[in-house]
């Protein structure tokens, strides 16, 4: 764990730059807890069950952004996806990396986003659970479906479903996924430009994202140039 000195509680989130206290609430910051036979939740220090009667359970929450931290975290996840995807990428060799020639195209990745915008508004939840399988044509190669809902988590990703888009920047440090949150437009196919690896490769390459909202969804297909 990666403590940034300072830091509140929702730090990275830039709509709290006023302080805001609550001396009320609960916080765990001294306590060192683990987890117990059966999935109990035991206190470290004195090897016994986890009560809120602890010693080391306070009171007193602050929340406010902190630029410089929430800066030092986006690279420390990208850091570590770094080092995740030369793992996974050493653990499933010999495996071909994908190269441009096997990569879709930006018609084609237009295309799928097209056809997917049709498939939502016939229903979303059957278009969005096509999306998640790949099935219908909704991947092809390294093409393949995305959307995120209202709440900012991708509600279809084949990797990061349910998993918030600010927890996932590009190897620059930006947040594409909430970039397109707050631009898409219904009705319209917008681009967005940002560095990911291929599927299978580490360097990130240029990729370039179309994207529309549907609802109360926005999606999208990307393709690598």
């Amino acid at each position: 764990m990666t403590e940034f000195p300072g830091a509140t509680h929702a730090y990275d989130d830039p709509s709290n730059r006023e302080r805001m206290n609550f001396a009320g609430a609960v916080t765990f910051r001294k306590c060192s807890l683990a987890e117990g036979e059966g999935g109990t939740t035991m206190n470290a220090r004195t090897g016994r069950l986890f009560d809120y009667s602890d010693p080391c359970v306070e009171r007193g929450v602050s929340l406010q952004y902190d630029e410089a931290a929430t800066a030092d975290t986006r690279k420390a996840v990208k850091d570590l996806l770094g080092s995740v995807l030369a793992v996974r990428q050493a653990a499933a060799a010999p495996v071909a990396v994908a190269k441009a020639g096997d990569s879709g195209t930006a018609a084609e990745a237009r295309a799928m986003l097209e056809r997917a915008v049709v498939a939502l508004k016939a229903s979303k939840a059957d278009a969005l659970a096509r999306f998640q399988k790949g099935e219908a044509g909704f991947k092809d190669r390294d093409l393949y479906v995305f959307c995120i809902g209202p709440d900012g988590t991708w509600s279809a990703h084949p990797s990061v479903q349910g998993q918030s888009v600010k927890a996932w920047p590009d190897a620059d440090g930006t947040l594409p996924g909430e970039k397109m949150l707050t631009s898409a437009q219904e009705g319209k196919i917008s681009e967005l430009s940002y560095h990911w690896p291929r599927p299978g490769a580490v360097e990130p390459v240029l990729k370039v994202a179309y994207f529309t909202k549907v609802g109360d969804q926005v999606c999208g297909v990307g393709y690598y140039k």
